[in-house]
């Protein structure tokens, strides 16, 4: 420590810039590995719950006050995997407009989440997945459901109940009877339309649906949620089989369009496909999507796209014949020109309707006609795709298409996800090797081998003053070199390639990421925070190869510029790609709502080890390499140049 402190004392100023540049990383990444150890894997754990008051809801047993401003949550535990919720909206602005409860999966933020939104045009209420702010990220969905006897009602106050019943076996966000639950609440500003809600019409609070603090004597008596008079039942909450349709079969999701008996959440954030078998063999249809373009339902015999049928609706006016809304065609190639209008096969009772940033086209077609016929036997392969920007103009639907396995008589399914989840995989595996493997590793090496420092550090073999002191230690008593001396000059050149072998493969494999996710977003992905970051530290790390090439000689004046240039291109494109990697883990789960914890640790571990070793390597290094030890090993003697 004696020595550190000297060593800094007696530094020049250029040494101390030196220094503070080559500390840059770490001042980076300390605080990167703090947040990713305290506060990533923190689950939301916060009070036991919110205080539990009696219901004044008939059928409910508990309550709480979401706001001041009129918005009240009413519960009662059925049993142990069902929920029967109400919120209420008390008669006022909340009750003017739309008004949704939900449920949270990160800590009382909206995104990732799940809710329910009633009071939307039409009184109509639904289940909605939550996958971003942005309105057309509000998708509905078919992921859990709010029972057959869900409903909005009117109460005599004039206040608005919103009923249904949440199984916590449903969705993606883990929903608890005894236990936290992380809730949220939004209401309009008096609008039906669903749109972004003013910033203070909005929160959250945990809560435990046991209520452990009551004595649960609170209970208030009255028939169940399902049963309530009162009210009518919203026409997108409630199945109808229809008398037209055969057994949906016990496999089946339930539809939430009137009508329709099973759906199919096709895409995670954004198509569902509803159906109903009727009597005379055919299949009614609808597509239900968040987009206001063109959309297309096929029929594959290998889930490929080619020599496939699909009938596609929501085109510009006058595209299909005799007006119709949504038309049979036969995609004959991946081409445009090659989807074109058939007569093998037909659709009927066709519409397209339009509200709350999605559009849903419906049609009946029959099951044995077509290039591809429905089997009625067993399972048929479908294929779906959207406009990839909100055109009705039939084009190239980019990333937004995938398949899916579907027995339309017995209800059962399998939807696929395109290559959607194995691009993005992909592209994060690949730049993660890049930035939290291979370029860490780079650096590591090039201050253990490749450092000409005269005091010692570790593997420091490369100067001769870095030896021990004894002559016969480096000199084998001869005058000769000795094996250790030597041992470092051949490590340098070993490092330098190494260093420079392993920043070149992290770039093959950082722009073979970028290619993977450019062929599968587009210019989409720049839209998010983390594909802006990731470019950058790309641009930047490629920049960084460029200026290692055309690296100075030592004795050149323009070295120390050089070395200004790398350290500050090189502690800049790892922050930016540290950043990059944590915001492209919370995206991920954010897009897909899967659990990528594993993900933090691991990305946790490297940044340790990374950290770890820089501060080992580093700090002491360069605070010893401020003064550079002089030699007096000649002092006082008379050289026989100069006798």
């Amino acid at each position: 420590m004696m020595m550190l402190t000297m060593r800094l004392i007696t530094a020049s100023p250029k040494q101390i810039f030196l220094l503070l540049l080559r500390l840059h990383v770490v001042a980076v990444l300390v605080p990167c590995l703090l947040t990713l150890l305290f506060a990533a894997p923190v689950a939301a754990q916060g009070d036991v719950g919110a205080t539990c008051n009696p219901s004044s809801l008939p059928g409910y047993q508990y309550s709480v006050k979401l706001t001041d401003r009129g918005l009240v949550l009413h519960w009662k535990v059925v049993n142990s995997t069902t929920v029967n919720l109400a919120a209420q909206a008390l008669a006022g602005p909340v009750a003017a407009g739309w008004f949704a409860v939900g449920w949270s999966g990160s800590s009382g933020r909206m995104v990732p989440g799940e809710a329910v939104i009633g009071n939307l045009p039409g009184g109509v209420m639904q289940a909605y997945y939550l996958g971003d702010y942005a309105l057309d990220s509000v998708v509905p969905t078919t992921q859990f459901s709010i029972g057959s006897d869900a409903m909005l009602t009117t109460n005599a106050d004039n206040s608005l109940v919103m009923k249904f019943a949440r199984s916590i076996s449903d969705g993606k966000v883990k929903v608890v009877v005894q236990g936290v639950n992380s809730m949220i609440w939004a209401f309009s500003d008096g609008s039906q339309t669903l749109a972004q809600h003013p910033p203070t019409n909005m929160g959250s609070l945990p809560l435990d649906y046991s209520c452990p603090s009551s004595s649960g004597s609170t209970s208030s008596s009255g028939s169940s949620s399902g049963s309530s008079s009162g009210g009518s039942s919203s026409g997108s909450s409630s199945s109808s089989s229809g008398s037209s349709s055969q057994d949906k079969g016990s496999a089946c999701q339930p539809s939430s369009l009137r009508g329709y008996t099973c759906s199919l959440q096709l895409s995670r954030a954004a198509y569902i496909l509803h159906w109903v078998v009727n009597k005379g063999s055919s299949v009614s249809m609808a597509a239900q999507v968040a987009t206001t373009g063109y959309i297309g339902v096929g029929f594959s015999k290998d889930g490929k796209m080619i020599n496939s049928d699909a009938a596609i609706g929501n085109l510009p006016p006058g595209t299909l014949a005799n007006g119709a809304a949504v038309g049979p065609y036969f995609l004959g190639g991946y081409d445009v020109g090659s989807v074109q209008p058939t007569g093998t096969w037909s659709v009927t009772d066709t519409s397209v309707t339009t509200a709350n940033g999605y559009t849903i086209i419906k049609f009946t077609r029959s099951m044995g006609t077509g290039n591809v016929p429905i089997d009625a036997s067993g399972p048929t392969t479908i294929i779906w795709a959207y406009s990839p920007d909100g055109s009705t103009t039939l084009a190239y639907h980019g990333s937004n298409y995938g398949s899916a396995s579907i027995d339309f008589v017995k209800g059962t399914s399998a939807a696929g996800h395109g290559s959607s989840t194995a691009a993005y995989i992909a592209h994060g595996v690949l730049l993660a090797l890049a930035f939290a493997l291979l370029m860490p590793l780079a650096i590591l090496l090039a201050r253990l081998l490749l450092a000409d420092r005269p005091h010692g550090a570790l593997l420091n073999l490369n100067h001769p003053a870095s030896i021990p002191t004894d002559a016969n230690a480096y000199t084998n008593g001869n005058g000769r070199a000795s094996s250790a001396q030597q041992y470092g000059k051949n490590l340098r050149p070993l490092g330098f390639q190494l260093h420079r072998g392993i920043h070149v493969a992290a770039l093959l494999l950082a722009v073979a990421g970028m290619i993977v996710i450019f062929v599968q977003a587009g210019s989409k992905g720049l839209s998010w925070t983390h594909g802006q970051v990731g470019l950058a530290a790309v641009i930047l790390a490629l920049l960084q190869g460029m200026v290692g090439f055309i690296r100075p000689d030592k004795t050149a004046p323009s070295r120390f510029k050089w070395l200004v240039a790398h350290w500050v291109i090189g502690a800049t494109t790892i922050a930016l790609a540290w950043a990059a990697i944590f915001l492209g883990i919370d995206l991920y789960h954010t897009k897909f709502m899967e659990n990528v914890t594993w993900c933090y640790w691991v990305s946790g571990v490297c940044v340790g080890v990374f950290g770890f070793g820089y501060l080992v390597l580093v700090i002491p290094d360069s605070i010893l390499s401020l003064t550079a030890p002089k030699d007096h090993s000649n002092a006082g003697k008379c050289t026989a140049a100069g006798v």
